[in-house]
């Protein structure tokens, strides 16, 4: 049986009621030398990356990025990286970040770990970020992706090309993915014309969201409720899943077939015993991929 709390919960994600407006102060002080971005020219992209314990890869990721968006010298864009707090040293991948991103780089370590049961304070922080900037649209990555030096443009390319209205586009898929949805009921289906699905969930590990997305979330995440881990202390972070259910109905959410990104070199640093059960590998699509 549900507790009133998980009951108001549910009811929060299924109606998309995500409470009072937050102070992005109260998020902003998890992390360290963390202040509100100064009024500005509006990015047309912000690129967030999230990362842990994982430097050599949040490198990689970098670099990767710097050079795609090389590829596109009009775009304006910003990045924001947030690490959660671990045992490693950013100190070379922060330094590389600079060099590569300079003003257009902000990076928050947070002061104590935030880990999974966190994650969505993490997400927060990113969205506080985000309706600061107002940028067009978001470019969530996780730190253990590999892509392609035409990433950014692909990006643009695809999402330029949407129906118009909210829209999310998820850059990840593999030859496991649930074809009937995940977390909701949608048969998913090709988009004519377009290497695309339209599938209406999506997860965490690579996604863009329009402005209008942002907008229909009120820039908020619901603070996950703890019940979820003290039955299965194994399950995701949640956030993905609420965000799919928040938006069910009220954005289209398309799924890149073949993928543009690609994930499972690495083990899993917030979920290892869920990725035991399931890999998340879908490197063998390679770029030519597969529907």
């Amino acid at each position: 049986m549900l507790s009133p709390g998980e009951i108001v919960y549910w009811l929060r994600e299924r109606y998309n009621r995500p409470g009072p407006p937050v102070r992005a102060e109260r998020f902003l002080e998890c992390f360290e030398d963390a202040v509100a971005p100064a009024g500005g020219p509006e990015p047309e992209l912000l690129i967030v990356l999230t990362t842990y314990a994982r430097e050599q890869s949040c490198a990689h990721v970098l670099r990767r990025l710097a050079e795609s968006l090389g590829r596109c010298p009009t775009l304006t864009a910003q990045l924001l990286v947030l690490e959660d707090r671990s045992d490693g040293d950013y100190g070379s991948a922060r330094e590389l970040a600079r060099e590569l991103f300079g003003e257009r780089l902000s990076w928050l370590k947070a002061k104590e770990r935030l880990g999974k049961t966190g994650y969505w304070r993490t997400y927060q922080t990113a969205l506080c970020m985000a309706r600061a900037l107002d940028p067009a649209r978001v470019l969530f990555l996780q730190d253990d992706l590999q892509f392609e030096p035409t990433h950014v443009e692909r990006i643009r390319e695809l999402t330029g090309r949407l129906p118009p209205g909210p829209s999310v586009l998820y850059l990840f898929s593999s030859a496991d993915d649930e074809s009937a949805g995940r977390w909701i009921e949608y048969p998913r289906s090709d988009v004519p014309g377009l290497p695309l699905r339209k599938t209406q969930w999506f997860d965490l590990q690579a996604f863009v969201t329009s402005r209008e997305v942002l907008e229909l979330l009120s820039y908020q995440i619901i603070p996950v409720h703890p019940s979820r881990w003290q039955r299965e202390p194994s399950r995701s972070s949640g956030v993905g899943m609420q965000l799919t259910r928040r938006l069910f109905g009220r954005a289209d959410v398309y799924q890149c077939s073949p993928p543009l990104v690609f994930h499972g070199a690495e083990s899993s640093q917030m979920n290892p015993e869920a990725r035991a059960e399931r890999a998340l590998d879908n490197r063998e699509l390679g770029r030519a991929g597969a529907k």
